[in-house]
């Protein structure tokens, strides 16, 4: 797998965040390290740049108090192996996320997991799990908070590092997360979420000055909903996203 070189400017927001600027000792106690984005060369020759974002890391169990002293360097070296070896969960191929993600390939005519760009909306998991889940949404609304805008700087550099065509959130109900991280400095929020048609309030496309012209869309994570009628609203609603994401495209001359 050939991976490139991140920007100066990317890893200059990377190397920010191990300042832990804004964390209480709380919450940088809660935390994991941050996961970083990695891009191949695949992802960059493709004919559609697709970034595919999750709801946050899973199996990142390095304490950020300990990445913070160790540094960007040790960062970087350690999950730039770990993601070569994860190789997008090449072990455990039919997990429901990855099944989504192929489902994503598939749609914007993608030849393998490695030619998208495959990140998450939080940057970080809680190196405890609360109730089985490492979710950030298992903190107090303080916390989430004080996470959401330590990591602003970095999320948005990943979305102009990468400059992909097309964002598709497997993000769930954490969408909301995304009108924190994409709106304007000293506004309020500029980003809208409008309601696909025939989908719920859970699926949809967002806009913002940010993002340009960026098609981007949100709907459940793919591992959404225990039964039967829940799972297959879930993809439905998924196919509503990327159906709609692809006629954007198609409009502009890109076709998938």
């Amino acid at each position: 797998m050939n991976i490139e070189q991140h920007s100066e400017a990317y890893a200059s927001e990377v190397e920010n965040m191990l300042k832990l600027k804004g964390l209480s000792a709380d919450t940088v106690a809660a935390l994991s390290e941050p996961q970083v984005l990695f891009l191949t060369e695949e992802y960059r020759s493709a004919p559609v740049r697709v970034m595919i974002v999750g709801q946050e890391t899973a199996g990142i169990e390095v304490p950020l108090a300990n990445t913070a002293a160790e540094g960007i360097g040790s960062l970087l070296e350690r999950q730039r192996n770990d993601f070569i070896a994860f190789d997008y969960n090449k072990n455990y191929p039919t997990r429901p996320f990855w099944r989504g993600y192929d489902e994503v390939c598939a749609a914007f005519g993608l030849t393998s997991r490695r030619a998208a760009a495959w990140t998450n909306i939080s940057k970080v998991q809680l190196f405890d799990s609360k109730g089985g889940s490492v979710s950030i949404e298992g903190l107090n609304p303080k916390a989430r908070m004080e996470i959401i805008q330590w990591q602003r700087a970095m999320s948005r550099a990943e979305i102009e590092y990468a400059k992909p065509d097309v964002i598709v959130h497997f993000t769930g109900g954490m969408h909301w997360v995304a009108g924190h991280l994409y709106r304007s400095d000293g506004k309020p929020s500029d980003v809208s979420f409008e309601r696909i048609e025939g989908a719920g309030d859970v699926t949809g496309y967002m806009t913002a000055p940010f993002l340009g012209d960026i098609v981007s869309v949100y709907t459940y994570h793919p591992a959404g909903g225990r039964t039967s009628e829940a799972k297959a609203k879930t993809s439905y609603e998924r196919r509503l996203a990327l159906d709609w994401a692809a006629t954007r495209l198609a409009e502009r001359g890109i076709r998938t």
